[in-house]
């Protein structure tokens, strides 16, 4: 009889257990021979329990086994995803990451920009709210889209917030009326708005049924109302204001056309939501930024249309930078 080399395979059932044979290998070309685990003449010498042969060499069986012994591969358990399912890598480490680098930076900012006297309750509250929002977040986002929402922020608030300031529409009171510890708020509010739209108001809002047409209707009115409820900002709205508002509005105007109406309801209603009290806890409780016009309240034009126009822009440029789809995608379904 030609020498042989003996392995021991596993073959997995339907029901996820996995059901184990011997496998003969002959050294001289023969035929490959694979028995149950069980038969007299295959079972395994004493303390056999490695996978490969006994000279301790790896070799592949490229044989199949016998058709009558064959079963269905059961799939690998993939990991959790941001909406609860299961996916091939579970992104909630790196999303941590992500956000202890944000709360990080915001905390530095605000030390070394000086907004810790200006510190009060409720805008203390709203700042540790946006964190909490952010942490949970990051257990449900996909791991590209979550980069994608804070990078996607942070550029559009930027250039917003200098537009605003070199404009005199308002001012920053930190050292040196430095304003970058503004734009991470804006950061933390833009989160805070998404999950609000994303993981709340879509769901109460999905049975709304329109149109695509709606779409564009409902974003022309939110564009309409920042000329109409500008006010005395007009003398500072300069050609960098209407350059960018422009350039957002159309931006929104294309990405509402993509997206379903419940969809776009929710962003527009978390802006106001979200919008309202985190620019009086800034401007009004704290006076961490003031309003050159407004003293007791943050302007209409401001709350009614840049912030919805604004986190639609957030969330059509963070879908594109973590490259997924708009319509119904809340941060990694793909």
């Amino acid at each position: 009889m030609a020498a042989q080399r003996r392995f021991r395979i596993f073959v997995a059932e339907a029901d996820g257990r996995r059901r184990a044979e011997w496998a003969a290998v002959p050294l001289a070309g023969e035929q490959t021979v694979a028995r149950r685990v069980g038969s007299p003449s295959s079972r395994p010498p004493s303390g056999a329990r490695r996978l490969e042969a006994s000279s301790e060499q790896h070799h592949s069986l490229d044989t199949a086994t016998p058709a009558t012994h064959a079963s269905p591969a059961v799939p690998a358990r993939p990991s959790l995803t941001q909406d609860g399912t299961r996916g091939a890598h579970d992104p909630r480490g790196r999303n941590l990451l992500s956000v202890a680098l944000l709360i990080g930076v915001t905390l530095f900012t605000a030390f070394h920009e000086g907004y810790f006297p200006f510190v009060t309750v409720p805008f203390a509250a709203a700042v540790l709210a946006s964190f909490a929002v952010a942490i949970w977040l990051a257990l449900r986002f996909s791991s590209a889209r979550l980069p994608a929402l804070i990078l996607g922020i942070f550029l559009i608030e930027y250039a917003k917030e200098t537009i605003g300031v070199r404009a005199g529409m308002w001012r920053y009171h930190g050292v040196a009326g430095a304003y970058n510890f503004g734009v991470w708020l804006w950061v933390l509010g833009g989160i805070t708005a998404f999950t609000l739209a994303t993981q709340v108001l879509v769901k109460l809002l999905r049975r709304l049924s329109a149109p695509r047409w709606a779409n564009s209707i409902l974003l022309l009115l939110v564009a309409a109302s920042l000329p109409l409820t500008l006010g005395s900002y007009w003398s500072g709205a300069g050609t960098l204001f209407w350059s960018f508002y422009a350039l957002v509005a159309i931006i929104g105007l294309w990405v509402s056309a993509k997206m379903e109406f419940p969809l776009l309801a929710s962003l527009v209603l978390s802006a106001w939501i979200v919008g309202a009290p985190s620019e009086y806890a800034g401007s009004i409780s704290s006076r961490a930024w003031t309003f050159t016009h407004d003293t007791s309240f943050p302007p209409f034009f401001l709350l009614c249309s840049c912030w919805p126009l604004e986190i639609l822009a957030q969330y059509a440029l963070s879908a594109f930078l973590a490259g997924e789809p708009l319509g119904y995608s809340t941060g990694g379904t793909r």
